[in-house]
């Protein structure tokens, strides 16, 4: 039997995706990379208060 904490677990998704976000990673790419759907990249952001940014204020490559 294998026997996980998804609270710790999903402290680190969380503390993963406001990173990657805050590096001015796109929410596709952060799904990407974690291992998770768009709208759950989405929804961690919402959850943590974190300002959704437009396609058009990411830095132009």
């Amino acid at each position: 039997i294998k026997v996980t904490n998804q609270l710790m677990e999903r402290k680190g998704v969380v503390e993963l995706v406001t990173q990657m976000y805050s590096e001015y990673y796109k929410p596709a790419d952060i799904a990407k990379a974690v291992g998770i759907n768009v709208d759950s990249v989405r929804k961690i952001l919402k959850e943590n208060n974190v300002y959704i940014r437009k396609s058009w204020e990411y830095p132009r490559k």
